[in-house]
């Protein structure tokens, strides 16, 4: 374009008669102030074009972000789902238990109590969240230019962290569960009927020790730490539940818009 206007502005100059020299000059002036224009508009349009460019690549980049975040967030709800299975069969075992001990409890055999002993357990809580880390804690969070996806990953970042603090409180009432167990019934015992936690300990066999199983039954301390534990679970199962519900808000909201 720039080549287009100096031809232009040529012949406009070599046209002009002779005694014309101040009309010429005016001209001339004038086409190089187009010029100078036309300049200034081509570094203008160069410098959009590198901006849409520029743009065009951060968008790339902030596509990539949220299709890795979104990758994690589906394995995460996979993993809840199954979390909130296991801590309502651990609830319903504490509620089974309660329902023996004490004066007025209901009989229970031993192959029953050691059976489902084990149950009394859950997973740890243990999402995948190295990706969102990584990205919530650094640069690539300044990439999101979403701001309700933005709010919703922060709000993220709070509820895991939430769900983490319950799980911590619901760990320590397993243990103190197991400690009381540890010092009036068999470790062994346990061990070797759980099938579906220690399949490779099963070999050990039964103990030959004595334990009164109505003892411990009878014993309040027994209804107590049955009790707490059943209630730290109550606790973790409502707070993972919420954590489910905001990764299920969260992967809908990209769904719609991305």
């Amino acid at each position: 374009m720039l080549t287009f206007l100096r031809k232009i502005r040529k012949s406009l100059i070599d046209s002009q008669p002779a005694g014309k020299v101040g009309g010429s000059t005016r001209k001339y002036l004038l086409y190089a102030i187009g010029e100078i224009a036309l300049v200034v508009i081509g570094i203008l349009i160069a410098l959009q074009i590198n901006n849409w460019n520029q743009e065009r690549q951060l968008r790339a980049q902030e596509s990539k972000i949220v299709l890795v975040l979104k990758e994690e967030m589906l394995s995460n709800r996979e993993y809840l789902d199954e979390l909130k299975i296991n801590i309502h069969r651990a609830q319903n075992t504490c509620r089974m238990y309660l329902q023996h001990t004490g004066p007025a409890g209901k009989p229970i055999s031993s192959d029953t109590f050691n059976f489902y002993l084990p149950h009394t357990s859950t997973a740890f809580f243990s999402p995948r969240t190295a990706k969102f880390e990584q990205v919530i804690n650094g640069e690539d969070f300044n990439l999101i230019r979403d701001d309700s996806l933005r709010v919703l990953l922060i709000d993220y970042k709070v509820r895991m962290q939430y769900a983490e603090s319950l799980h911590l409180g619901a760990r320590k009432s397993w243990d103190e569960l197991n400690d009381y167990m540890g010092d009036r019934y068999s470790v062994r015992r346990t061990v070797s009927k759980a099938d579906f936690l220690y399949r490779r300990l099963n070999d050990i066999g039964d103990t030959s020790f004595d334990f009164d199983l109505d003892q411990i039954l009878q014993d309040p301390h027994f209804e107590n730490v049955m009790t707490e534990r059943l209630v730290h679970l109550d606790y973790w199962r409502r707070r993972a539940s919420q954590f489910l519900d905001h990764v299920e808000l969260t992967l809908e909201y990209l769904e719609e818009n991305y």
